[in-house]
């Protein structure tokens, strides 16, 4: 009975119930099938806490989360408070240029800056350690997860 029901569904919507309970979402439909009939079974038999299978299971578009970012909403060209809401390999954007995280330290960062020269050259090879967290009212670095969305004029 529950083997139709995931058989219904399309192979994005088994990879959300998988995420949704932490399993592996690599594979067929017929794996990813497999695995949320064994999820149930030892659920119902209490084997695990594997949490319940939602009937519909629609991401909608305001609950994703961004991949620069991590978080919902997007914080893009918002200030970085500390060094604890940065990863390695994040953009981030600063005054002339931008780049990515390449360490992290206590209250700064080794940032692999890219600036833009007005011919259109890109230099990448220059490595700065910018202080984050410092100043409370201040950040010299932003968030830059893309482009920013311009509303349309009415």
């Amino acid at each position: 009975m529950a083997d139709s029901f995931y058989k219904t569904k399309t192979v994005a919507e088994l990879k959300n119930m998988l995420r949704e309970q932490e399993m592996p979402v690599s594979g067929v439909k017929q794996d990813l099938v497999a695995r949320l009939v064994q999820a149930q079974l030892k659920g119902a038999a209490g084997g695990s806490s594997a949490k319940s299978v939602p009937s519909k299971s629609k991401v909608s578009s305001a609950q994703k989360v961004c991949k620069n970012c991590k978080s919902v909403p997007c914080k893009n060209r918002e200030d970085v408070p500390n060094t604890e809401v940065l990863r390695v390999g994040m953009k981030v954007a600063m005054c002339g240029g931008g780049g990515k995280v390449l360490e992290i330290y206590g209250h700064s960062a080794l940032i692999n800056r890219q600036q833009r020269y007005p011919g259109g050259k890109v230099c990448s090879k220059r490595y700065i350690v910018e202080d984050i967290g410092v100043d409370p009212g201040y950040s010299p670095i932003i968030f830059d997860c893309g482009p920013v969305k311009k509303k349309a004029k009415k």
